[in-house]
């Protein structure tokens, strides 16, 4: 599935609200697959926030903090990383097996989980 840096770090926090509920083993199986594909590629984005932070910012005592004048520079170049795009190899997490398991789901969740999620047609 083709998805972006910036769909991957929207979507992270709603897989591991998902990962916290109790469910069967095959969907825990699934998810805890899909959750470790997504983990890999987020430390991409956190490797590059990092470099960013260090290119454009300032040292004051034990932090480094991009100072007002560089936070646009800043957030210009992590934006352009966060919207490449690249495939991301899962499978998507049938709607049946999420009903199944009784997992409930904010409106929020839905709307960052829907491209990983195989809706039914019914619902789409």
């Amino acid at each position: 599935m083709k998805t972006s840096f910036k769909e991957l770090n929207e979507v992270r926090p709603a897989i591991l609200r998902i990962l916290q509920s109790p469910m069967d083993a095959k969907l825990a199986y699934r998810l805890s697959k899909i959750a470790s594909k997504i983990d890999s590629q987020y430390k991409a984005i956190e490797k590059q926030r990092r470099e960013l932070v260090n290119k454009y910012g300032e040292r004051k005592e034990d932090a480094i903090r991009v100072p007002d004048n560089k936070m646009k520079e800043f957030e210009t170049e992590l934006n352009s990383f966060l919207e490449k795009e690249f495939d991301l190899d899962i499978q998507l997490i049938p709607w049946e097996i999420i009903e199944q398991a009784g997992i409930k789901l904010a409106p929020m969740d839905i709307a960052v989980l829907e491209k990983f999620i195989g809706m039914p047609a019914g619902l789409k």
